[in-house]
């Protein structure tokens, strides 16, 4: 989500990117930006070896309603300038080739106490800087943010937890950093309550993991604007809802489980999803389709 911006430009010009990100809702389904960081951005002091860490919290004003969401990283490398100290006489100049790590993490509002390792994380990312050639790179260009993330950012508030390691000590400017962003148009849409009917799951590997036919299921959906979730026994799922159709993922201990929520009348819905699960000696997945109906 993050990294780019954060390594080579401080931790200010990440929760700058981020703030500008969900702004800028617009209004059409894809938009790709490139994004000024401004002032917060400017020659932001990097200490070799000393991790740095800020916690920030922000309300975003109305309802935003994000469909997918993602940095163009390498727009921000080529945009970054860093400064080195200069060598005392008589002294060697410090190294000008490094990398940097950054993790983040992401929750909802009010956890800033736990944000910090326990929210949905983003990394390790590792860029590195070559002063001598005046560039850098970064080991993936775009990070696109989770279902889980979009959920939370479309509540309106969220809670963000940056930390950053460079090797080097210097000072560094980014100018501007890429976005590519799809925002949902369309009015919100009901899929919340109580959802009853069956499920089929076709698993993998046979024997040990067997298909489930016509089995009951229900799903509790809970929903704030175009934000989603629903619990499934104990595992627990994030989304978007956007005409209807809201993707999630999600799961439990170790459980995942990714798919789409479709309303197809405003009581009946479809759902079709892919998951993974470890059990002792087998690890199993499968394809499954649900047919619901709200109670």
């Amino acid at each position: 989500m993050s990294r780019g911006v954060n390594v080579i430009g401080g931790i200010g010009a990440f929760c700058t990117l981020f703030l500008c990100a969900c702004a800028g809702s617009g209004g059409d389904g894809g938009t790709t930006l490139e994004v000024p960081l401004g002032a917060n951005a400017q020659n932001v002091a990097l200490t070799g070896g000393a991790t740095q860490q800020v916690v920030y919290s922000k309300t975003l004003p109305g309802q935003t309603a994000f469909t997918g969401l993602s940095l163009d990283l390498a727009t921000a490398i080529a945009n970054t300038t860093l400064t080195f100290p200069v060598p005392k006489p008589g002294l060697r100049a410090a190294p000008t080739k490094g990398t940097a790590t950054l993790n983040a993490w992401v929750a909802g509002a009010g956890e800033e106490a736990t944000v910090c390792g326990g929210g949905i994380p983003y990394g390790p990312f590792t860029i590195t800087w070559d002063a001598a050639s005046a560039s850098g790179s970064v080991d993936s260009p775009t990070v696109a943010v989770t279902q889980s993330t979009l959920s939370i950012v479309n509540t309106g508030s969220f809670t963000l937890c940056v930390e950053v390691t460079p090797t080097l000590t210097a000072s560094a400017s980014v100018a501007r950093v890429g976005l590519s962003l799809n925002h949902c148009n369309d009015p919100v849409r009901d899929i919340s309550g109580t959802w009853t009917g069956t499920y089929t799951c076709i698993n993998t590997p046979k024997p040990d993991c067997g298909d489930e036919v016509d089995q009951p299921i229900t799903l509790n959906v809970n929903q704030n604007g175009h934000s989603a979730s629903y619990t499934d026994g104990t595992a627990n799922f994030q989304g978007t809802e956007c005409n209807g159709v809201f993707p999630f993922e999600g799961g439990g201990a170790g459980y995942t489980e990714e798919g789409t929520f479709t309303l197809l009348t405003p009581n009946t819905a479809s759902k079709t999803s892919d998951w993974r699960d470890t059990f002792p000696g087998a690890v199993c997945s499968g394809h499954c389709t649900d047919t619901l109906t709200r109670i």
